[in-house]
């Protein structure tokens, strides 16, 4: 078995990195006009821009939800850390 060579600002950049990918998947934006909406092909490539807005919208949030972790995680590692320091200066 190998160690997780983890550090808190590297959590802590992972989380930020995270965060900004979720931005760019939620600003991300489909073409509103593919013709009229009576033409068949128009509708088709309407219905699959809605579902690829739906689908964006869905990893942002599970990014977004893994930011939030990772930030928890590092934090926990930081009061680990802080209280084994504490308990190796007794």
């Amino acid at each position: 078995m190998s160690l997780l060579g983890a550090t808190s600002d590297g959590l802590k950049q992972h989380a930020a990195d995270c965060s900004a990918l979720a931005g760019e998947l939620a600003a991300g934006t489909v073409p509103t006009n593919a013709g009229l909406s009576c033409q068949l092909t128009a509708a088709a490539a309407q219905s699959l821009h809605a579902e690829v807005e739906a689908a964006g919208a869905t990893l942002a949030a599970r990014v977004r939800a893994t930011a939030v972790t990772v930030y928890a995680v590092a934090a926990g590692y930081e009061r680990h850390e802080a209280e084994a320091s504490s308990q190796l200066s007794l």
